[in-house]
Protein backbone atom coordinates (compact mmCIF):
# COMPACT_ATOMS: atom_id res chain seq x y z
CA UNK A 1 0.00 0.00 0.00
CA UNK A 2 1.45 3.48 -1.17
CA UNK A 3 2.94 5.70 1.74
CA UNK A 4 0.57 9.14 2.05
CA UNK A 5 3.99 11.15 1.89
CA UNK A 6 4.60 9.31 -1.25
CA UNK A 7 1.88 11.15 -2.95
CA UNK A 8 2.92 13.40 -6.12
CA UNK A 9 3.68 16.94 -4.85
CA UNK A 10 0.68 18.21 -6.47
CA UNK A 11 -1.58 16.37 -4.54
CA UNK A 12 -0.26 16.76 -1.39
CA UNK A 13 -0.18 20.85 -1.98
CA UNK A 14 -4.06 20.31 -2.77
CA UNK A 15 -4.58 18.26 0.58
CA UNK A 16 -2.53 21.04 2.70
CA UNK A 17 -4.19 24.05 0.58
CA UNK A 18 -7.43 22.83 3.10
CA UNK A 19 -5.49 22.96 6.42
CA UNK A 20 -6.31 26.59 8.06
CA UNK A 21 -5.63 25.74 11.60
CA UNK A 22 -1.82 26.22 12.38
CA UNK A 23 -2.05 22.82 14.75
CA UNK A 24 -2.79 21.17 11.72
CA UNK A 25 -0.46 22.59 9.78
CA UNK A 26 2.51 22.04 12.15
CA UNK A 27 1.28 18.48 12.84
CA UNK A 28 1.39 17.76 8.54
CA UNK A 29 5.06 19.27 8.97
CA UNK A 30 5.91 16.06 11.00
CA UNK A 31 4.94 13.44 8.68
CA UNK A 32 8.18 13.58 6.67
CA UNK A 33 10.43 16.60 5.11
CA UNK A 34 8.85 16.84 1.97
CA UNK A 35 5.74 17.57 4.05
CA UNK A 36 7.38 19.90 5.75
CA UNK A 37 9.00 21.72 2.58
CA UNK A 38 5.62 21.84 1.41
CA UNK A 39 3.77 23.20 4.81
CA UNK A 40 6.20 25.85 6.13
CA UNK A 41 5.16 28.42 3.76
CA UNK A 42 1.83 28.07 5.19
CA UNK A 43 3.07 28.67 8.85
CA UNK A 44 3.02 32.13 7.99
CA UNK A 45 -0.32 32.93 6.30
CA UNK A 46 -1.91 32.81 10.13
CA UNK A 47 0.12 35.32 12.79
CA UNK A 48 -1.69 34.86 16.18
CA UNK A 49 -5.26 33.64 16.54
CA UNK A 50 -8.29 35.80 18.36
CA UNK A 51 -7.73 32.88 20.98
CA UNK A 52 -3.97 33.60 21.46
CA UNK A 53 -3.55 36.69 19.67
CA UNK A 54 0.73 36.76 19.18
CA UNK A 55 2.42 38.43 21.99
CA UNK A 56 5.53 41.03 21.36
CA UNK A 57 7.72 38.31 22.02
CA UNK A 58 6.30 36.82 18.72
CA UNK A 59 6.46 39.92 17.09
CA UNK A 60 10.39 40.63 17.79
CA UNK A 61 10.65 36.69 16.46
CA UNK A 62 8.67 36.90 13.29
CA UNK A 63 10.64 40.22 12.29
CA UNK A 64 13.88 37.70 13.28
CA UNK A 65 12.42 35.34 10.51
CA UNK A 66 11.39 38.32 8.06
CA UNK A 67 15.16 39.73 8.13
CA UNK A 68 16.48 36.62 6.79
CA UNK A 69 13.47 35.65 4.47
CA UNK A 70 11.59 38.64 3.25
CA UNK A 71 9.63 36.93 0.99
CA UNK A 72 7.67 35.10 3.37
CA UNK A 73 6.20 38.05 4.04
CA UNK A 74 3.94 37.98 0.84
CA UNK A 75 2.73 34.87 2.68
CA UNK A 76 0.60 36.44 5.48
CA UNK A 77 -2.98 37.24 5.03
CA UNK A 78 -4.48 36.87 8.98
CA UNK A 79 -2.78 38.57 11.95
CA UNK A 80 -3.82 38.77 15.64
CA UNK A 81 -1.86 40.57 17.62
CA UNK A 82 -1.49 41.98 21.44
CA UNK A 83 -0.16 45.75 21.12
CA UNK A 84 0.82 45.66 25.12
CA UNK A 85 4.19 45.71 26.92
CA UNK A 86 4.20 43.21 29.96
CA UNK A 87 6.27 41.18 32.27
CA UNK A 88 6.48 38.30 29.96
CA UNK A 89 8.05 40.02 27.25
CA UNK A 90 11.05 41.26 28.59
CA UNK A 91 14.31 39.91 26.78
CA UNK A 92 17.99 39.59 27.18
CA UNK A 93 20.49 41.93 26.33
CA UNK A 94 22.14 39.77 23.72
CA UNK A 95 18.35 39.36 22.22
CA UNK A 96 17.47 43.26 22.56
CA UNK A 97 21.15 43.43 20.98
CA UNK A 98 20.25 41.22 17.78
CA UNK A 99 16.58 43.11 17.78
CA UNK A 100 17.74 46.50 17.36
CA UNK A 101 20.47 45.95 14.28
CA UNK A 102 16.88 45.19 12.56
CA UNK A 103 15.50 48.02 13.99
CA UNK A 104 18.08 50.36 12.74
CA UNK A 105 17.93 48.83 9.67
CA UNK A 106 14.15 49.04 9.21
CA UNK A 107 13.98 52.47 10.70
CA UNK A 108 16.50 53.99 8.40
CA UNK A 109 14.71 52.21 4.97
CA UNK A 110 11.53 54.23 5.81
CA UNK A 111 13.38 57.58 5.57
CA UNK A 112 11.65 59.06 8.51
CA UNK A 113 12.20 62.28 9.41
CA UNK A 114 14.30 62.60 12.74
CA UNK A 115 11.57 63.56 15.34
CA UNK A 116 9.66 60.65 13.78
CA UNK A 117 7.85 58.54 16.73
CA UNK A 118 9.48 55.35 15.53
CA UNK A 119 12.65 57.12 16.01
CA UNK A 120 12.07 57.11 20.08
CA UNK A 121 14.60 54.41 20.66
CA UNK A 122 17.05 56.78 18.95
CA UNK A 123 16.36 59.19 21.72
CA UNK A 124 16.30 57.09 24.34
CA UNK A 125 19.86 55.66 23.66
CA UNK A 126 21.04 59.08 23.65
CA UNK A 127 20.45 59.35 27.35
CA UNK A 128 17.29 61.39 27.53
CA UNK A 129 16.18 61.24 30.79
CA UNK A 130 12.33 61.29 31.68
CA UNK A 131 12.52 59.89 34.96
CA UNK A 132 12.57 56.28 34.46
CA UNK A 133 14.83 53.60 34.14
CA UNK A 134 17.08 53.50 30.67
CA UNK A 135 16.53 49.64 29.92
CA UNK A 136 12.55 50.15 30.88
CA UNK A 137 12.33 53.01 28.34
CA UNK A 138 14.38 50.91 25.83
CA UNK A 139 11.89 48.25 25.85
CA UNK A 140 8.66 49.99 26.26
CA UNK A 141 9.32 52.24 23.59
CA UNK A 142 10.74 49.08 20.64
CA UNK A 143 7.77 47.04 21.97
CA UNK A 144 5.42 49.01 20.90
CA UNK A 145 6.99 50.36 17.85
CA UNK A 146 7.99 46.99 16.23
CA UNK A 147 4.37 46.03 15.55
CA UNK A 148 3.82 48.72 13.12
CA UNK A 149 7.77 47.55 11.62
CA UNK A 150 6.13 44.39 11.08
CA UNK A 151 2.72 45.47 9.76
CA UNK A 152 4.01 47.71 7.71
CA UNK A 153 6.40 44.67 6.03
CA UNK A 154 2.91 42.51 5.02
CA UNK A 155 1.73 43.61 1.58
CA UNK A 156 -1.20 40.86 1.45
CA UNK A 157 -2.78 41.45 4.98
CA UNK A 158 -6.07 40.87 4.53
CA UNK A 159 -7.71 40.30 8.51
CA UNK A 160 -6.05 42.43 11.39
CA UNK A 161 -7.04 42.33 14.61
CA UNK A 162 -5.31 44.38 17.47
CA UNK A 163 -6.57 43.76 21.16
CA UNK A 164 -5.28 45.84 24.07
CA UNK A 165 -4.88 49.81 23.91
CA UNK A 166 -1.90 51.52 21.86
CA UNK A 167 -1.47 54.44 24.34
CA UNK A 168 1.09 57.16 24.70
CA UNK A 169 3.12 58.34 22.10
CA UNK A 170 2.28 54.97 19.66
CA UNK A 171 -1.02 56.07 19.12
CA UNK A 172 -0.69 59.50 17.35
CA UNK A 173 -1.21 60.21 13.70
CA UNK A 174 2.25 60.42 12.97
CA UNK A 175 3.18 57.05 14.06
CA UNK A 176 1.87 56.18 10.35
CA UNK A 177 3.47 59.17 8.46
CA UNK A 178 5.76 58.38 5.48
CA UNK A 179 4.88 54.74 5.83
CA UNK A 180 2.51 54.83 2.40
CA UNK A 181 0.69 52.22 1.18
CA UNK A 182 0.99 50.03 4.22
CA UNK A 183 -2.31 47.77 3.73
CA UNK A 184 -3.09 47.92 0.14
CA UNK A 185 -5.14 43.84 0.74
CA UNK A 186 -6.56 44.96 4.05
CA UNK A 187 -10.33 43.96 4.06
CA UNK A 188 -11.30 43.54 7.97
CA UNK A 189 -9.78 45.45 10.72
CA UNK A 190 -10.91 44.87 14.16
CA UNK A 191 -9.77 46.78 16.95
CA UNK A 192 -10.51 45.85 20.82
CA UNK A 193 -8.96 47.00 24.15
CA UNK A 194 -7.83 44.31 26.13
CA UNK A 195 -8.45 46.49 29.84
CA UNK A 196 -10.72 48.83 30.71
CA UNK A 197 -7.93 50.94 29.14
CA UNK A 198 -9.10 52.62 25.93
CA UNK A 199 -7.68 53.99 23.02
CA UNK A 200 -7.90 56.65 20.92
CA UNK A 201 -9.61 56.62 17.10
CA UNK A 202 -6.94 58.05 15.89
CA UNK A 203 -5.58 54.89 16.51
CA UNK A 204 -7.23 53.12 13.50
CA UNK A 205 -7.97 56.36 11.31
CA UNK A 206 -4.56 56.22 9.63
CA UNK A 207 -5.17 52.49 8.97
CA UNK A 208 -8.37 53.17 7.33
CA UNK A 209 -7.43 56.03 5.28
CA UNK A 210 -4.39 53.30 4.08
CA UNK A 211 -6.35 50.73 3.01
CA UNK A 212 -8.50 50.91 -0.13
CA UNK A 213 -10.07 47.48 0.24
CA UNK A 214 -11.46 47.65 3.68
CA UNK A 215 -14.81 46.13 4.10
CA UNK A 216 -15.23 45.80 7.66
CA UNK A 217 -14.36 47.83 10.89
CA UNK A 218 -15.07 46.92 14.23
CA UNK A 219 -13.73 48.97 17.19
CA UNK A 220 -14.90 47.68 20.30
CA UNK A 221 -13.37 50.59 23.79
CA UNK A 222 -12.28 53.75 21.33
CA UNK A 223 -12.79 56.91 22.29
CA UNK A 224 -12.51 60.58 20.40
CA UNK A 225 -13.17 64.22 20.83
CA UNK A 226 -12.95 65.56 17.03
CA UNK A 227 -11.58 64.39 13.64
CA UNK A 228 -12.12 66.98 11.44
CA UNK A 229 -8.90 68.17 11.86
CA UNK A 230 -7.10 65.29 10.34
CA UNK A 231 -5.34 66.44 6.86
CA UNK A 232 -6.96 63.84 4.69
CA UNK A 233 -5.30 64.85 1.33
CA UNK A 234 -1.99 63.66 3.55
CA UNK A 235 -3.07 60.47 4.40
CA UNK A 236 -5.61 59.36 1.77
CA UNK A 237 -4.08 57.05 -1.17
CA UNK A 238 -4.91 58.32 -4.40
CA UNK A 239 -7.07 55.46 -5.43
CA UNK A 240 -8.62 54.84 -1.98
CA UNK A 241 -12.61 55.20 -2.60
CA UNK A 242 -14.19 54.32 0.55
CA UNK A 243 -15.46 50.05 0.16
CA UNK A 244 -16.21 50.10 4.01
CA UNK A 245 -20.23 48.04 4.23
CA UNK A 246 -19.82 47.61 7.76
CA UNK A 247 -18.85 49.40 10.73
CA UNK A 248 -19.30 48.40 14.24
CA UNK A 249 -18.23 50.69 17.26
CA UNK A 250 -19.65 48.57 20.43
CA UNK A 251 -18.98 49.88 22.85
CA UNK A 252 -17.36 53.13 21.85
CA UNK A 253 -17.35 57.23 23.17
CA UNK A 254 -16.97 59.27 19.81
CA UNK A 255 -17.59 62.84 19.86
CA UNK A 256 -20.51 62.99 16.69
CA UNK A 257 -17.75 64.79 14.58
CA UNK A 258 -15.74 61.48 14.93
CA UNK A 259 -18.49 59.89 13.31
CA UNK A 260 -18.99 62.16 10.86
CA UNK A 261 -15.20 61.99 9.58
CA UNK A 262 -15.98 57.53 9.68
CA UNK A 263 -18.99 57.52 7.92
CA UNK A 264 -17.25 60.30 5.02
CA UNK A 265 -14.98 57.33 4.78
CA UNK A 266 -18.03 54.91 4.36
CA UNK A 267 -19.69 56.39 1.52
CA UNK A 268 -20.79 52.51 0.48
CA UNK A 269 -21.83 51.72 4.39
CA UNK A 270 -24.67 48.88 4.60
CA UNK A 271 -24.35 48.09 8.39
CA UNK A 272 -23.46 50.17 11.27
CA UNK A 273 -23.51 49.40 15.12
CA UNK A 274 -22.78 51.89 17.92
CA UNK A 275 -23.43 51.17 21.57
CA UNK A 276 -23.17 53.64 24.49
CA UNK A 277 -23.97 57.08 22.13
CA UNK A 278 -24.95 59.81 24.98
CA UNK A 279 -28.54 60.73 24.86
CA UNK A 280 -27.95 64.71 24.23
CA UNK A 281 -25.70 63.56 20.95
CA UNK A 282 -28.24 61.58 19.02
CA UNK A 283 -30.19 64.57 16.74
CA UNK A 284 -26.18 65.06 15.22
CA UNK A 285 -25.89 61.06 15.24
CA UNK A 286 -28.76 60.95 13.13
CA UNK A 287 -27.71 64.29 11.13
CA UNK A 288 -24.53 62.52 10.06
CA UNK A 289 -25.95 59.30 9.78
CA UNK A 290 -27.64 60.72 6.27
CA UNK A 291 -24.30 60.18 4.23
CA UNK A 292 -25.52 56.94 4.18
CA UNK A 293 -29.08 57.11 3.78
CA UNK A 294 -29.20 55.51 0.26
CA UNK A 295 -27.08 52.76 1.44
CA UNK A 296 -27.73 51.43 4.62
CA UNK A 297 -29.69 48.09 5.28
CA UNK A 298 -28.29 47.20 9.18
CA UNK A 299 -28.83 49.81 11.86
CA UNK A 300 -27.85 49.55 15.58
CA UNK A 301 -28.06 52.62 18.23
CA UNK A 302 -27.94 51.90 21.83
CA UNK A 303 -28.13 55.79 23.84
CA UNK A 304 -25.98 55.52 27.29
CA UNK A 305 -28.99 56.80 28.95
CA UNK A 306 -32.09 55.61 28.92
CA UNK A 307 -33.57 58.82 27.41
CA UNK A 308 -34.26 59.17 23.47
CA UNK A 309 -36.03 62.45 21.70
CA UNK A 310 -38.47 61.36 19.50
CA UNK A 311 -38.40 64.27 16.99
CA UNK A 312 -35.25 62.38 15.54
CA UNK A 313 -37.41 59.13 14.71
CA UNK A 314 -38.65 60.93 11.87
CA UNK A 315 -35.79 60.63 10.41
CA UNK A 316 -36.01 56.89 9.76
CA UNK A 317 -38.59 57.08 6.56
CA UNK A 318 -35.51 58.91 4.91
CA UNK A 319 -33.51 55.85 4.40
CA UNK A 320 -35.27 53.71 2.45
CA UNK A 321 -32.80 50.82 2.54
CA UNK A 322 -33.33 49.76 6.12
CA UNK A 323 -34.37 46.49 6.67
CA UNK A 324 -33.17 45.76 10.08
CA UNK A 325 -33.18 48.38 12.86
CA UNK A 326 -32.21 48.02 17.39
CA UNK A 327 -32.45 51.23 18.45
CA UNK A 328 -33.80 53.42 21.83
CA UNK A 329 -37.54 53.95 20.74
CA UNK A 330 -39.41 55.49 23.34
CA UNK A 331 -42.58 54.72 21.78
CA UNK A 332 -44.63 56.71 24.37
CA UNK A 333 -42.65 59.59 25.04
CA UNK A 334 -45.42 61.91 23.15
CA UNK A 335 -49.01 59.73 23.23
CA UNK A 336 -49.13 61.01 19.09
CA UNK A 337 -45.80 59.40 17.99
CA UNK A 338 -47.04 56.22 19.51
CA UNK A 339 -49.54 55.98 18.07
CA UNK A 340 -48.03 56.52 14.58
CA UNK A 341 -44.89 55.36 14.95
CA UNK A 342 -45.28 53.12 11.88
CA UNK A 343 -45.80 55.74 9.71
CA UNK A 344 -41.90 57.08 10.47
CA UNK A 345 -40.07 53.84 9.89
CA UNK A 346 -39.03 52.71 6.68
CA UNK A 347 -40.90 50.85 4.15
CA UNK A 348 -39.10 48.37 3.70
CA UNK A 349 -38.04 47.23 7.82
CA UNK A 350 -37.67 43.61 7.91
CA UNK A 351 -36.66 43.29 11.94
CA UNK A 352 -37.48 45.82 14.41
CA UNK A 353 -36.16 45.45 18.20
CA UNK A 354 -36.64 48.32 20.45
CA UNK A 355 -34.31 48.36 23.86
CA UNK A 356 -33.33 50.75 26.58
CA UNK A 357 -35.50 53.97 26.74
CA UNK A 358 -38.71 52.20 26.17
CA UNK A 359 -39.94 52.13 29.41
CA UNK A 360 -39.79 55.45 30.28
CA UNK A 361 -43.49 56.33 29.87
CA UNK A 362 -46.22 53.45 30.73
CA UNK A 363 -45.18 49.91 29.60
CA UNK A 364 -49.01 48.88 28.35
CA UNK A 365 -48.60 51.54 26.41
CA UNK A 366 -45.36 50.20 24.56
CA UNK A 367 -46.94 46.65 23.74
CA UNK A 368 -50.23 48.46 22.23
CA UNK A 369 -47.65 50.75 20.22
CA UNK A 370 -45.74 47.20 18.95
CA UNK A 371 -49.17 45.79 18.51
CA UNK A 372 -50.03 48.87 15.85
CA UNK A 373 -46.62 48.18 14.57
CA UNK A 374 -47.64 44.63 13.29
CA UNK A 375 -51.49 45.21 12.69
CA UNK A 376 -49.97 48.44 9.96
CA UNK A 377 -49.57 44.98 7.79
CA UNK A 378 -52.98 45.48 7.15
CA UNK A 379 -53.23 48.75 6.10
CA UNK A 380 -49.85 47.96 3.30
CA UNK A 381 -47.45 50.09 5.09
CA UNK A 382 -45.18 47.36 7.05
CA UNK A 383 -45.86 44.93 4.62
CA UNK A 384 -42.04 43.96 4.59
CA UNK A 385 -41.86 43.55 8.56
CA UNK A 386 -40.97 39.50 9.32
CA UNK A 387 -39.66 39.91 12.84
CA UNK A 388 -39.58 41.63 15.90
CA UNK A 389 -37.97 41.47 19.26
CA UNK A 390 -39.12 42.57 22.43
CA UNK A 391 -37.61 43.34 26.03
CA UNK A 392 -38.82 41.34 28.75
CA UNK A 393 -41.14 42.86 31.19
CA UNK A 394 -40.20 45.79 33.33
CA UNK A 395 -40.96 44.01 36.80
CA UNK A 396 -38.78 47.29 38.23
CA UNK A 397 -41.04 49.90 36.51
CA UNK A 398 -43.75 52.08 39.15
CA UNK A 399 -46.47 51.87 36.31
CA UNK A 400 -45.99 47.63 36.07
CA UNK A 401 -49.19 45.57 35.96
CA UNK A 402 -48.35 41.99 36.16
CA UNK A 403 -52.12 40.96 34.78
CA UNK A 404 -52.28 43.41 32.57
CA UNK A 405 -48.51 42.97 30.91
CA UNK A 406 -49.41 39.23 30.58
CA UNK A 407 -53.31 40.15 28.57
CA UNK A 408 -51.37 42.33 26.23
CA UNK A 409 -48.22 40.28 25.32
CA UNK A 410 -50.71 37.72 24.55
CA UNK A 411 -52.60 39.95 22.19
CA UNK A 412 -49.18 40.79 20.46
CA UNK A 413 -48.70 37.08 20.29
CA UNK A 414 -51.96 36.53 18.39
CA UNK A 415 -51.30 40.10 16.40
CA UNK A 416 -48.17 38.74 14.97
CA UNK A 417 -49.15 35.16 14.83
CA UNK A 418 -52.21 36.95 12.49
CA UNK A 419 -49.92 38.82 10.25
CA UNK A 420 -47.23 36.52 10.22
CA UNK A 421 -44.79 38.50 12.36
CA UNK A 422 -41.96 36.27 13.81
CA UNK A 423 -42.20 37.32 17.79
CA UNK A 424 -39.01 36.78 20.43
CA UNK A 425 -38.76 38.04 23.95
CA UNK A 426 -35.31 39.54 24.47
Amino acid sequence: MPNFTSLPPELLLEVVSHLHNPEDIRHFRLLSVRCACLARPLLFRHFGSSDRPASIHSVRRFLRILSKEPKLAKLTEYASVNWGFGDNDSHSDSEFDADMVIWDREVQDLNLRKNHPLRRTYWMRCGIDDGRDENIRLDHCYNKACIPLLLCKLPNLKTLEVVSAAIGWSSRNALWEGILNVFPALENLSWRSGSRKRYHINCIVPIIMRAPRLRSVSAAGCYGDRLQEIPTNTYFLPHTTGSITSLELSPSWLHPTSLDVLLQMAPKLVSFKSHHVAWFQVPLFWVHLLHVQDTLEVLELRVQRKSNIPSVLSRLYNFPRLKRLVADLNLVYDSSLGDALDMVLPRGLEYLEPVNGIYLGCPQKCLEAMKGIVKAKADGRMLCLKEVRYPPPPVDHPLYCPAEDARLREELKKTCVMYEVLLQYG
